[in-house]
This record gives structure tokens, C-alpha cells and sequence, in this order.
């Protein structure tokens, strides 16, 4: 959703998914729930989330 928010601000979808990879990005590997779909994605099996906080 944000997504689509910056590209309506800045006219330009390539803009602002790049605006919002810049600023998520490093948020998002940084967080055990990207390592652990990863993980369950190799392994075959379901994900065992864990709750986040932002």
C-alpha cells in the first residue's frame, strides 16, 4: 500500500518502489521472519512465524 501511495506522490512508479525498497529493505531481512520463510521454503515445510514489532 505504501507502495502505491509513493508512486502516486512522485509520478513514477519505478520512483517510488525504489523509495520504498530503500527505506523497508533492510528493515524487512534484518527481522527472524525473513530467515525463517526462507528457511521453511528450503526445508519444504510451513513457517513458523514469530510476532513483530515496527
Amino acid at each position: 500500500m505504501e507502495g502505491l501511495h509513493l508512486g502516486w506522490e512522485t509520478a513514477s512508479v519505478e520512483d517510488g518502489s525504489t523509495a520504498l525498497v530503500d527505506d523497508w529493505y533492510g528493515k524487512l531481512i534484518a527481522g527472524p521472519n525473513f530467515h525463517e520463510g526462507m528457511r521453511a521454503f528450503v526445508e519444504k515445510r510451513k513457517p513458523r512465524w514469530r510476532p513483530c514489532s515496527l
